[in-house]
């Protein structure tokens, strides 16, 4: 193929890809109008009105801060999960990671809340903070926090960092086989070490969506990537996994017993969680009920 007739090939696929989901770039300062395809939020944006965010057809998803480090809790993370899903959205949680709690504290804090069948979409590791952390030890540490999520949930979690971030600590670890959710607030696409692909561009932080009354990140998809890539989509479980360590014929079994013996412990699992869920959601209403003398 000659190099004008590849380049003309180039325009034209931009061209169409334009075409179906608007603007390919956008200006980042002041209230971007270009195309978005997703947004994140947390109790920074305060009351949010779900059903009018639902009605605005470039939101395809929406990511809700659940939790951030070993013990915090976001102050709004159950009337949003609550609100998002009444109105018919698409679903993830994420957890600021923090080098000043242990990784696993993290965990068992973030999937207290980030309950498995009220998932939509993968589960998020957001990490921006190097903090006391030597840069060997951010990849490895980001790594075991993924690890034991994909363990949790069966499935990878998605990455969101900064461009810089990544380049610097994390493409050793993460340029291959995880969904890289990457924030830079500019008119131009990032540019990850090595030709790395991202999955979603946060390119500004002062969008402007109905029903939220600030300011709040807006995303897009990267060419070639669409919402079935941040999907939850379960290839293993942690029953499905004790069930495979136990039973050695389960090798032999065919692959369409397989998926049904696999998807039944995954919804034995959910069932749980939503009991689990039921029951620390009667023990607030009773606390709240009966409050505590100090």
């Amino acid at each position: 193929m000659t190099r004008r007739s590849d380049y003309m090939l180039r325009l034209i696929l931009l061209a169409v890809f334009s075409l179906a989901t608007g603007p390919l770039y956008a200006q980042a300062d002041g209230h971007n109008s270009a195309t978005y395809h997703g947004i994140d939020v947390s109790n920074h944006q305060g009351y949010i009105d779900w059903h009018k965010v639902a009605t605005d057809e470039n939101v395809q998803f929406v990511y809700i801060k659940a939790t951030e480090g070993a013990t915090y809790v976001s102050p709004t993370f159950e009337d949003n999960i609550r609100g998002a899903r009444n109105a018919g959205m698409k679903v993830g949680c994420y957890h600021f990671m923090r080098a000043t709690s242990s990784i696993r504290d993290q965990v068992k804090n973030f999937t207290r809340y980030c309950r498995i069948h009220e998932q939509d979409l993968a589960p998020l590791i957001d990490i921006e903070v190097k903090g006391h952390w030597r840069p060997e030890q951010v990849g490895d540490s980001v790594k075991l926090f993924a690890d034991l999520l994909e363990e949790h949930y069966g499935v990878r979690p998605v990455i969101y960092t900064g461009t810089h971030f990544f380049n610097r600590y994390l493409s050793q670890e993460f340029s291959d086989g995880y969904e890289l959710f990457i924030a830079k607030y500019s008119d131009t696409e990032p540019a990850l070490v090595n030709g790395v692909e991202y999955t979603l561009w946060q390119f500004t932080d002062r969008g402007a969506v109905s029903g939220i009354r600030t300011d709040v990140d807006q995303s897009r998809f990267n060419i070639g990537k669409t919402l079935n890539d941040i999907l939850f989509h379960p290839v293993r479980s942690p029953g499905f996994i004790a069930m495979r360590r136990m039973v050695t014929p389960v090798m032999s079994m065919s692959m369409q017993t397989h998926k049904s013996v696999k998807n039944s412990r995954i919804e034995k699992i959910k069932k749980q969680q939503k009991k689990l869920h039921k029951h620390e959601e009667k023990a607030r209403h009773k606390h709240a009920s009966h409050p505590t003398s100090h």
